[in-house]
This record gives structure tokens, sequence and C-alpha cells, in this order.
């Protein structure tokens, strides 16, 4: 000790040395020294911590070693003191080590034993399984119990007659928890047990024997209600206010139904005729031909037939028109619409198809009258525009049409075994005859005005060269022109350039009369002769001025007539212009 005294104050002075060399002041000497001092304060109190946690581990094991020794031994048996009894002259490890000793020792002693503890495991172990047992059946018993006492009071039941009933009951709404456990230690027994599962389903059969009940009801009233037109606000208040599953209540649908069919029977003949109008609607729908519609005998009978006047019945009908021949329309029509809903597709496709066929139809006979742009007082100039649209549209949506009832149809065949019919006739067949028939007519066209066949001309009365290179008409129809070289090809023809006779006549006689000119676009017509008067006529009434103003035009008349050039079409000294009379009604 002296010597760790004698150490410390070498250090002391050794850092009062150093801090006066480095020139500190006095009061950072003191904090130096004190820091140290700190320190070793500091360094003292942890290991005295170390060596006190090290003690406090070796009393936690000598204690943990006690207490193992006191659960062996109570499992054999000894009476073993809770306290560690431990020895003050001893150490502690000395004493820890006495106690590990111990403790391997009644280790031993304890595995002599063990056969002895299995027995007490599998006590145990049973004691589990009837603990597990009897949780499960007393959650299955108050599962059970809930149903049965919300179908008792559901049903409207009496549980006073029955003695485990009225158990169930007070089970139910006991709220006591001593009583309510009474209670189930009597029901979990096997037999209670049994009992309460077969009571349960019974309670849930006659549940569902009245819900059943109940719907059937519910669908025959709903059935005359309909037939008979009753307000819908009656007939909904009726089903609020007898929504529940007791007997009174089944008794009033009971007691109604009993009144619709009295007054059912009252007009029977009533609902027979409306049942025949929508088995005529369904049949209809359906395509179905005469002889599929006798099919159905009730509607045809001799009997029931002429008993239907309108919505009256004569008094010689009346016992023929039974809730039999009510029952079998109504089953008729159950039927149909069934059928109607499973071919909605196919009837969709077939309505489509008729109606553009019947369009078609339509648009080729108003086609067919040729002068239907040119009447006079209905002239329509957009109608060729859309009569091209409609051509379009039958060209883009029938063979469409065609393929989709196609398919439809043979999928029908192919599910139903047998065609689908439409008026007594495949409708397969029908559409592959109407394709026929299309095929085998000749494709429709616009009429157009046919090409004619232009031949080159003999020369002109005057023997001019012409600059004009096509003969040709001079008409506003472009397809009637025809090249020289073309014409020269079809049809090779010889060109006598020699002037005869007839014309030398021509031309003297052309010499002798004024000229008037040739306007392209009316050679042949008697426009110029008309022109001609008219300017006559003209001249009569101007007098002077109007006779001075003709030679000036003469003049024009002459040059524009000495040019070839300014003509159209060459002329032969014979033609009267072109025929016309194989034009289309369009360009006369």
């Amino acid at each position: 000790m002296d010597k760790l005294i004698n150490h410390l104050n070498d250090q002391i002075e050794r850092i009062n040395l150093t801090t006066s060399e480095i020139g500190l002041s006095h009061e950072l000497k003191e904090d130096k020294i004190k820091s140290f001092m700190e320190a070793i304060e500091q360094f003292a109190s942890d290991q005295c911590a170390l060596v006190e946690k090290e003690k406090q581990d070796i009393i936690k094991a000598t204690e943990n070693t006690h207490r193992s020794i006191l659960s062996y031994k109570r499992l054999m048996g000894e009476y073993v003191a809770n306290t560690a009894i431990i020895d003050p002259n001893k150490s502690l490890k000395d004493n820890l080590q006495e106690m590990q000793q111990e403790l391997i020792q009644v280790k031993e002693k304890y595995n002599e034993k063990l056969l002895h503890v299995q027995a007490v495991n599998s006590l145990e172990d049973e004691l589990q399984r009837a603990e597990h047992e009897y949780a499960n059946r007393k959650a299955l018993v108050d599962h059970s119990v809930n149903e049965m006492c919300n179908i008792i009071a559901t049903l409207g039941l009496d549980t006073t007659q029955n003695k485990r009933d009225n158990l169930i009951m007070e089970y139910h709404l006991e709220t006591n928890p001593t009583n309510k456990m009474k209670l189930c230690n009597m029901f979990v027994s096997d037999d209670n047990m049994s009992w309460i599962a077969q009571r349960n389903a019974e309670l849930k059969e006659i549940k569902e024997e009245i819900e059943g009940r109940k719907e059937e009801l519910t669908q025959k009233l709903k059935h005359l209600w309909n037939r008979l037109r009753i307000d819908q606000e009656e007939c909904e208040v009726f089903l609020m206010a007898n929504r529940g599953l007791t007997q009174e209540e089944l008794m009033c649908y009971e007691q109604e139904l009993q009144r619709l069919l009295v007054l059912k029977q009252d007009r029977i003949g009533e609902f027979i005729e409306r049942a025949r109008e929508e088995l005529k609607s369904l049949w209809d729908q359906l395509y179905y031909s005469e002889t599929q519609r006798q099919h159905f005998l009730p509607a045809y009978s001799s009997k029931n037939k002429p008993c239907i006047k309108k919505t009256y019945l004569t008094t010689q009908c009346v016992g023929e028109l039974t809730d039999e021949v009510l029952e079998a329309h109504e089953n008729e029509i159950s039927r149909l619409r069934l059928e109607v809903e499973d071919s909605k597709y196919i009837l969709d496709r077939i309505d489509k198809y008729m109606q553009l066929k019947e369009e078609i139809e339509e648009f080729e006979a108003s086609t067919r009258d040729p002068n239907r742009l040119f009447g006079k007082g209905q002239r329509d100039p957009g109608r060729l525009l859309r009569e091209e649209k409609f051509r379009k549209r039958v060209d883009r949506e029938l063979p469409k049409l065609r393929m989709e009832l196609e398919g439809s149809l043979l999928e029908y065949e192919a599910l139903k075994s047998r065609p689908f019919l439409v008026n007594g006739k495949p409708y397969l067949d029908v559409i592959y005859e109407a394709k026929e028939t299309v095929q085998q007519k000749p494709a429709v066209t616009t009429p157009k005005t046919p090409k004619r066949e232009t031949m080159p001309r003999k020369p002109f009365t005057s023997p001019r060269t012409t600059s004009n290179k096509y003969h040709m008409f001079n008409t506003p129809q472009f397809n009637r022109t025809q090249t020289y070289h073309t014409t020269t090809e079809l049809k090779p023809t010889r060109i006598d350039n020699s002037i005869s006779i007839l014309h030398r006549v021509r031309e003297r006689n052309i010499r002798k009369r004024p000229q008037k000119p040739i306007r392209k676009g009316h050679f042949g017509s008697d426009d110029d002769d008309i022109e001609e008067e008219a300017e006559k006529i003209i001249v009569n009434q101007n007098g002077r001025n109007q006779a001075k103003q003709t030679p000036i035009k003469q003049r024009q008349v002459d040059a524009e007539f000495e040019s070839d050039d300014n003509l159209g079409v060459n002329l032969d000294i014979f033609d009267d212009g072109p025929d016309f009379s194989d034009m289309s009604d369009i360009d006369s």
C-alpha cells in the first residue's frame, strides 16, 4: 500500500513539473490533478463492481442448484426446506460445489424411480384430453342450443310441452354462470349430446319444410296476382305483413290462396284467352309454322277453341275450360320462354337478316324505275349518293350476317340434333338457297352508255387539209371516243381522196348561199334553223341598226367557217349528224 501511495505521489509531482514546463496556470494544474484523481477513483470503483458481480453470480448459481434439488426431491416425495442452507464458515465457491455434488446424487436417485413417473404422466395426458373433450362438447352444446333457440323462435313453437326443449330455452336464457355451468355439465353427457344433435336436425328439417311450403305458396300467389292483375302495392303489403314462418302466417298464405283460386275459377276463360295470346306471341317470336302450332292440342282442340270469344265464355263451354287446360297452356308457355331465351342470339340475327333482305327488295324495286331521278316535281339530287351508300352497307353487312347465322345454326343443330325451323323450313337451307340464287344471278352493274365504233369519214366537200388528228363525236360522252390508230387496227379502211361530181355540186351550192357557223355539240339538230328564223325576226324589228351589223356578223361567220380547226368533228356531205337514238335516258 505504501508503495502504491509513493507511486501516486511521484506521478502527481511529475504532473506538476510537466504542467509547469508547459506554462499552464495554477487553475489548469489543479484541473489536471483533479482529473487524474477521478480516473483513479473510477478505476477502483469498476474493479470493486466486477468483484461484487462475480459474487452475485456464485450466489445465484447456488440458489438455482438448490431449486433443482428441491424439485427432484419433491417429485420423489421427500420434504425439503425452501431456503438453501449455506455454511458461513466456507466460501461461496465451496458451498456451490457441495450443492452441485448433491444435485448429481439426487438425479441418480430420481432416475431409479423414473418408472413410477411414467404412470403419472399418463394420468396427466388423460386429464388434458378430458379437459379438451369437455371444451369441445361445451362449444358444440352452445352452438347447437343457439341454433335450436333461433329456429324455435322463428317457427313460434311451444316448448312448454317438451321438458328437454324447456331446458334448452332455460340454458339459453340463463345469465348466472354457476347455474349455466350445472346445465352445461348435464348436456355434455353422451345421451344428451346425441339428443341435442337429433333434435337440432329435426328442427332444421321442419324449418326447411315450412320454408319450402311458403315459397310454393308465394309463387302460386304471385302467379295468381299477375293473372288477376291485382295491385302491386297490395301484394307487397301482404308479403311484408306475413314474412315470418309461424303457423299463423302460413295460415294467412293458405287463406289468400283459396280466395284467389275462387276468383280464378270464376275467370278461368279469361286466363286461358290471355295464355293463348301469349302463346301466339311466343310462336311468332320463334317463327313457328301452322303445323308446329297444331302440335299443342289444347290450343287447337275442337272442344276448347270455339269457346273463346274475346275474353268471355259461352255457357256451353264453361265446363270444358278446366284447370288442366290452363295448366297445359302455362307449361307450354314456360317451355317456349326457355326456348326463346336459349335461341335469343339466333332470333336476333334472323330478324336483322330478314329486315336487311326486305330493304334490299325495296331498293331493287325502286331502282327499276329509270324515271326516279327525273320525274317532274320529285327531283332528288342526293338519291344516287344514298343508293351507293346503301349498296356499300349491304356488301358489308349481308355477308357478315350470313356467316354469323350459318355458324349459330350449325351449332344449334349439333346441340339439339335438329335443325332450326323458320315457318316450317330449316333456315340453314333457306340461307344456302338465297346464297346460290345470288351467285347464279349476273352481276348488277351501273348502266353505262355503250361505246360506239367510229369510222374515218370521207373528206369534206372542200378538199382542205385538216389539222384534227382524231375523228370523234363532239358530245360530252368521253367513253365514245376512240383513237385513230385503234380504229384502223380494229377495222382498216381505204380513204378515197378523189373529188367526185357530188363534191363539186355541194361546193357550188355552199358558195351560192350564206353559211352559218357550226357550233360544237349541235350537229344534226334543228336549233340552227330556229336561231336563223329568230335572227331574221330581230333584223326586221331593229331596222337599219341591225342591218348595218349584219355584214360584220357575216364576215365573222365566214372567217369562222373558213377555218377547219374550229370544227370539233369532220362531216361527210351526206351526214345529217350523229344518231342519238341509242343514248340513255340520262343523256337525252
